[in-house]
């Protein structure tokens, strides 16, 4: 009972000094709201989160391949920069192409820290061309590691060539 009656005496203190301002602070409290709703909604959309469970939804629900769309982008991105004379873009392709296998296993279910332990647990029931394929790994691993590695079209070509023969075998190209 006592305490109940101290309860009271606070609520009738505050409702004192804070029932003028009441509106006031009811306003900045929506106010206060809206502003923290628009940041989320703002940060969600920068940071594509709301996009990405667009694209996991849409993938669950109406059955289509998005990754194969993503990927088909990327590598039509990676015959681009083939096409040119600069050995820069060349060195791009070829990291593009890497990156986009690396989230196709990734996708996959394959486990490891790095896609050279990822590319350990693909056999060759999966992609027929593993062997080629590791042998283009490591050669864009060389590539990527020292910059100052002089590469020929010819090379990075064939590198591209076994990527593209694992993307048909996980049939991601057609």
């Amino acid at each position: 009972m006592i305490l109940l009656n101290f309860l009271i005496r606070i609520r009738v203190f505050f409702e004192l000094i804070l029932g003028p301002a009441l509106p006031t602070l009811k306003l900045i409290s929506i106010l206060l709201s809206l502003a923290f709703l628009i940041a989320i909604i703002w940060i969600s959309v920068k940071a594509k989160y709301v996009f990405d469970l667009y694209d996991v939804y849409t993938q669950i629900f109406r059955g289509g391949n998005l990754h194969r769309k993503d990927s088909i982008r990327g590598w039509k991105k990676v015959l681009r920069l083939i096409r040119s004379n600069d050995s820069a873009e060349w060195r791009k392709a070829l990291e593009l192409s890497v990156r986009i296998f690396d989230e196709v296993l990734k996708l996959a279910g394959y486990r490891g820290t790095s896609l050279y332990e990822r590319l350990e647990q693909v056999t060759p029931e999966v992609v027929k061309n593993i062997e080629a394929l590791r042998q283009a790994h490591a050669f864009a691993e060389r590539v990527s590691a020292d910059p100052a590695v002089v590469i020929t079209k010819k090379e990075v070509v064939g590198a591209l060539r076994s990527y593209r023969e694992a993307f048909r075998d996980l049939q991601l190209l057609d």
